[in-house]
């Protein structure tokens, strides 16, 4: 078990290849499928959908608050929390 120990601790990408992923500049596939426990793909995926940056990237961006609500400042107005009215 001991060779098989440095292939499951860490990542085979090298840190420039990481930094580049993580500050948005290279694009990471997202497959088809992926997720899907139940079928006869693999755990990651199929074949590959769409090229996008990565999630953590898009979480920063708040795109999806910009695409429901018009701008995060709305976003908080319809907050049911802060608003209980």
């Amino acid at each position: 078990m001991l060779p098989f120990v440095p292939g499951m601790i860490g990542s085979r990408k090298k840190g420039n290849e990481l930094r580049d992923i993580y500050s948005g500049e290279e694009l990471v596939p997202v497959r088809s499928g992926r997720w899907w426990e139940v079928g006869s793909t693999a755990f990651e995926g199929a074949r590959i959908k769409e090229w996008r940056p990565h999630w953590s990237i898009l979480h920063k961006s708040h795109a999806e608050d910009a695409a429901l609500y018009g701008s995060e400042a709305e976003k908080w107005k319809h907050n049911p929390i802060l608003h209980p009215d």
